[in-house]
């Protein structure tokens, strides 16, 4: 039997979204999180700068909530969008909501903006966010994990509806041209919601979504995700590491990428991809 352990994360001090000063590319903030040439133009000019490698849509958090009802505030804060109010008032109203559109709204323009940069001959990479972090943009967390504590079949059927959601906006991430997926889920992590918690999620929520992204995305397509989501699986015996040996003079996320026996990653922090590791290339195979 694996072990439940946490993985520590080294980048919990946050200093801002934007890498970059915007006015130097003639972009304003909010406008540069809402259309897709902007969006472009700044990832592209965080990566000249030294700054994230990986040319990641959306650049925030909040897109997926957003696109299923979520308000969104739109300012000039560091922060950049974030959920304005509670748009309900129990968990179970989630149900209710539209399901994930990729055609409509801002998820539309992150679509476009995927497109826009595989027609200029790069690499884009689609971010996506799971359970918790998109509840946490509709309702209050307390409430998510309290409703769940009471009602596991609420659990499940809410778990079914945001996984649906999170593959549907996978799926068309990867036909407009993105061949990494990067996966987090900041507030469901085991320093949040406990480990007893946490196995409640994989067996409900992780492993299911996992598994369906795996039959559903082309062979040549990788989903890399945070390393708290990583050795949940591994610690609940849903996956197992694995190994292979990468080119040290490539960055991380370009062996994953060349690597056929590769799918699933989630032993290095998304925030790290484009380092290189050399040596060994760890990745996450599922049983």
């Amino acid at each position: 039997m694996a072990k439940l352990l946490d993985y520590k994360c080294v980048y919990s001090e946050f200093k801002g979204l934007l890498k970059i000063d915007p006015e130097k590319y003639g972009l304003k903030v909010p406008e540069l999180y809402q259309n897709a040439e902007d969006m472009v133009k700044t990832v592209l000019a965080t990566r000249d700068e030294g700054g994230d490698p990986l040319l990641r849509l959306p650049i925030d958090t909040i897109a997926l909530a957003e696109n299923i009802g979520a308000t969104v505030i739109y300012d000039t804060s560091t922060t950049g969008p974030r959920k304005n109010i509670d748009v309900v008032s129990s968990v179970k109203e989630v149900l209710d909501l539209p399901p994930a559109d990729p055609t409509r709204g801002r998820m539309a323009e992150i679509m476009k903006g995927i497109r826009l940069l595989k027609e200029k001959g790069e690499e884009p990479v689609f971010a996506i966010h799971g359970l918790f972090d998109t509840l946490n943009g509709l309702i209050d967390m307390q409430k998510i994990i309290m409703e769940f504590a009471m009602d596991p079949a609420l659990m499940q059927a809410v778990s079914d509806r945001i996984r649906n959601d999170i593959v549907t906006v996978c799926l068309a991430a990867e036909e407009a041209g993105a061949r990494l997926i990067t996966y987090s889920d900041g507030s469901g992590g085991i320093n949040v919601i406990g480990p007893r918690f946490a196995k409640k999620v994989v067996e409900c929520f992780l492993y299911p979504l996992m598994k369906e992204l795996d039959e559903k995305l082309a062979p040549g397509t990788k989903v890399q995700m945070c390393p708290k989501s990583g050795f949940m699986l591994t610690g609940c015996d849903k996956a197992d590491f694995k190994e292979v040996e990468e080119d040290k003079d490539e960055m991380w996320f370009e062996n994953v990428l060349s690597a056929p026996e590769v799918r699933f990653t989630g032993t290095i922090c998304n925030r790290e991809l484009g380092t290189k590791k050399g040596g060994r290339l760890f990745y996450i195979e599922l049983r």
